[in-house]
């Protein structure tokens, strides 16, 4: 699954403008030894460690976790469709209008299984979810009606995947349940469970 795309567009050619002390653009991304900075308010706003180290290339910072993963900071520039998991690990991050938003919150941790793979929430009991609008990752469940689909972030929303992207389906469960082999289940308000 693609799930990261590029981070701190347009990072040194769009500072040199930037007042003394100051840092241009909104969101914008920099490397300070092993950590990545993000500008806020026209300041550059403390660094957060990337223990596998911080790169910046082209004007792309990449920040790698210790478990060689990306990670970054909320409020950095991004691309539309871009994911991925918050320093803390705590929260998914996803592209809202230019920047980098909480899409949801990780009880259990966000996974990010690496560049082209899977990347998404544990909720309290371990099972995976994911914010509705997040690109389809790809799962082979075998649906009897061929769709892919998956849980919400809130344990109740069932996700479809249509034209690429999760969205919610009309039914909802009083319990959505997801294994991180993609297997979805269904809890209706009847009590009665549908593997789907």
């Amino acid at each position: 699954m693609k799930h990261l795309l590029l981070l701190g567009l347009c990072v040194w050619s769009c500072r040199k403008d930037a007042p003394p002390g100051g840092c241009t653009p909104e969101g914008g991304l920099t490397c300070a030894a092993n950590a990545v900075q993000v500008c806020a308010s026209g300041a550059v706003v403390e660094g957060v460690p990337c223990p596998g180290g911080c790169t910046e290339s082209g004007g792309v910072v990449r920040c790698v976790t210790d478990r060689n993963t990306l990670t970054a900071p909320v409020g950095a520039v991004c691309q539309p469709g871009m994911v991925v998991c918050s320093h803390t690990s705590t929260e998914l991050l996803t592209c809202v209008d230019g920047r980098l938003a909480a899409g949801a919150v990780c009880p259990k941790g966000c996974v990010d299984e690496g560049e082209g793979r899977a990347i998404y929430c544990l909720d309290a009991n371990e099972g995976i979810r994911f914010p509705s609008g997040f690109p389809c990752p790809g799962f082979r469940t075998g649906a009897t009606d061929g769709r892919e689909r998956a849980c919400g972030t809130d344990g109740q929303t069932l996700l479809v995947c249509e034209g690429g992207t999760l969205v919610p389906e009309e039914r909802r469960c009083q319990e959505c349940i997801q294994t991180r082999s993609g297997t979805v289940s269904c809890l209706t308000t009847e009590g009665e469970v549908l593997a789907l």
